[in-house]
């Protein structure tokens, strides 16, 4: 709730409990021709307890509208679930009677989160939906897939730019040709490079053939390929970016402090400039660009443990997941501190001293 502090647990129930035991469930399926293999996983669906405490739904636990649901000491209380609640469910195993040293071995299945969302009305459709719309065929299909032919990546593997780009194709599973290109010596800084795919100098780059023209198609800049993926290919995959505004503008929010705020100021070609500006003679070498680069990543990184920390406080520590805006699946901004982490280490940042979290 809203004006919760901390979450209420409102039910709390067992497997005991459940009216199909595993056996007959396997019966009930297989026995309509369903086919089942070894490794299948069967969801039980609502388990109830005998007590109150343990029925497992809100319109149990209410009661037919006829009783409140208290949220913990919040004052709080619900009939059903409204916009803005978060809903947290977790499960874990015990298992009893092994020699060990614990009373009980005790294994968790992790945490399954979710937000209750304001429903969108057909008079003020989300910006997302309607992309989506012009992004399906009329039989529902994605069109993504049809127009968007023969990707391309150029990059480089140690490129943090690159990096977050295959991680974004990577979630929306979407097949890709890598075009390595050698940074390091000197092939992004060519004329025909610059002529022929990014006068920037720069990676990475993304290349398709357009479907419907037959013409090749290029484009710069990690936020901008990005995008381009999340739009162009809605239904493909997951998505990096969450449905809520608020939870995206964080996402968005850790993203440009590792996109306009770290990875400029470390790039090579910054930090090579940076030495020629400050070079005493042509026989004395100095570092000077390397030392700015790593303030600049230590900067940074200060600033989005403060935010993460933030963030997890504003949530909750129960209700927090393990990535970086505490959501319980990886998004835009994870795909790109990782890279940033590894930058981190490779410039010798004391990562326990400045973002322990």
């Amino acid at each position: 709730g809203e004006n919760m502090s901390s979450p209420a647990t409102v039910c709390r129930s067992n497997f005991r409990h459940t009216y199909w035991n595993a056996r007959q469930q396997l019966v009930h399926h297989s026995s309509t021709g369903c086919v089942m293999n070894p490794g299948d996983l069967l969801a039980s669906g609502t388990i109830s307890g005998p007590e109150v405490t343990s029925l497992g739904s809100m319109l149990e636990l209410n009661w037919k509208m006829t009783r409140d649901v208290k949220l913990g000491n919040s004052g709080e209380v619900r009939t059903f679930l409204k916009d803005g609640d978060l809903v947290v469910m977790r499960g874990h195993c015990v298992v009893r009677g092994v020699e060990t040293d614990d009373e009980e071995v005790r294994v968790g299945f992790g945490s399954c989160t979710g937000k209750v969302l304001p429903a969108m009305t057909d008079s003020e459709p989300s910006k997302s939906s309607s992309q989506e719309n012009k992004n399906l065929n009329s039989d529902g299909r994605s069109i993504g897939t049809e127009r968007y032919q023969d990707l391309k990546l150029y990059g480089h593997w140690r490129s943090s730019s690159t990096w977050r780009v295959r991680i974004a194709l990577t979630a929306k599973s979407i097949p890709v040709t890598e075009q390595p290109v050698e940074i390091l010596e000197g092939e992004s800084k060519k004329d025909d490079f610059a002529s022929s795919v990014n006068g920037m100098k720069q990676v990475p780059v993304l290349e398709y053939v357009d479907g419907v023209t037959g013409k090749r198609v290029q484009i710069t800049q990690s936020f901008a390929i990005i995008h381009f993926l999340e739009e162009a290919f809605p239904t493909k995959g997951c998505s990096i970016l969450p449905v809520d505004a608020l939870d995206r503008a964080r996402v968005r929010e850790l993203s440009e402090i590792v996109n306009s705020g770290i990875q400029p100021l470390q790039n090579l070609s910054v930090m090579d400039t940076i030495d020629e500006l400050s070079q005493p003679s042509s026989d004395e070498k100095v570092e000077h660009g390397k030392a700015f680069g790593k303030q600049s990543i230590e900067h940074g990184l200060q600033a989005i443990e403060k935010l993460v920390n933030r963030y997890r406080s504003e949530r909750g520590v129960d209700a927090s997941g393990q990535f970086a805006t505490g959501s319980f699946g990886p998004t835009l901004a994870d795909a790109c501190v990782v890279p940033q982490m590894y930058n981190a280490r490779r410039f010798g940042v004391n990562l326990d001293a400045i973002c322990p979290s």
